[in-house]
């Protein structure tokens, strides 16, 4: 390793507060295919790491929300680990830990700042866990996973589990010890190619039964927008 790639890589441990036995898993996690070309070198690019880390985070979440969450089903734990999982919100794990500064790409792929986008931050979070479990095992995977994600839980909260607002708020009523939430259809008119429903959620919040209404052309929507009026109100109110 070159001094300033040693540096770095030395860096990149303290930000994820693990520290490698065989530094190389950490090199290839964070070396993009441009800059392996463009060294002309045999060291491997993230891509396989990236494939096994991506296995490896989906088993670590599951058994997270299979524990946390006892009585919820599989299908909303399915949405659940979706969220948590999702391109989107790997780049917010990313971002946080400021990941972007470690990549390894070639330099006109820095000067379009590629290091720098969502997609690649994503799969380099991914490549990162797979070499922490190549390195550490299951149990060092398990560590910096779940402390990831518990850092980011308010965040994420704030964003209505990235406006998933029925799981948000199913969330935050069980965790709070209250029933969950009712909905009722208040009102479906119009022609059937043109229906518009009226639904209101009931729900207990701070010890107090709240109604909220949301409309929509269809069940489902109208049940969302009802429950994301009670969620800002949620927020609203713990502010």
């Amino acid at each position: 390793l070159s001094i300033s790639v040693a540096d770095d890589l030395a860096g990149l441990e303290g930000v994820l507060q693990y520290t490698f036995k065989d530094i190389k898993l950490l090199e290839q996690a964070t070396t993009h295919s441009s800059y392996a070309q463009k060294r002309a070198t045999h060291n491997p690019d993230y891509e396989r790491l990236e494939f096994f880390g991506d296995a490896i985070l989906k088993f670590i979440v599951s058994e997270h929300l299979f524990a946390k969450f006892p009585t919820i089903k599989e299908g909303a734990l399915t949405k659940k680990r979706s969220h948590l999982i999702a391109d989107q919100t790997l780049a917010l794990y990313s971002s946080n830990l400021e990941l972007s500064k470690f990549v390894q790409v070639s330099y006109s792929e820095r000067q379009a700042a590629g290091h720098e986008r969502p997609a690649l931050l994503a799969d380099i979070f991914e490549a990162i866990i797979g070499a922490i479990y190549l390195d550490g095992g299951i149990d060092s995977a398990k560590t910096f996973v779940l402390r990831t994600i518990l850092k980011m839980e308010p965040q994420l909260e704030k964003q209505g589990w990235l406006n998933d607002y029925k799981s948000a708020l199913q969330e935050w009523l069980q965790r709070n010890q209250s029933p969950l939430p009712e909905y009722i259809v208040e009102e479906a008119s119009g022609p059937d190619h043109q229906k518009e429903f009226r639904i209101k959620v009931t729900c207990l919040i701070h010890g107090e039964s709240k109604s909220f209404v949301g409309t929509g052309q269809s069940k489902k929507e109208s049940e969302k927008n009802a429950a994301e009026a009670a969620w800002l109100f949620i927020q609203s109110s713990a502010s």
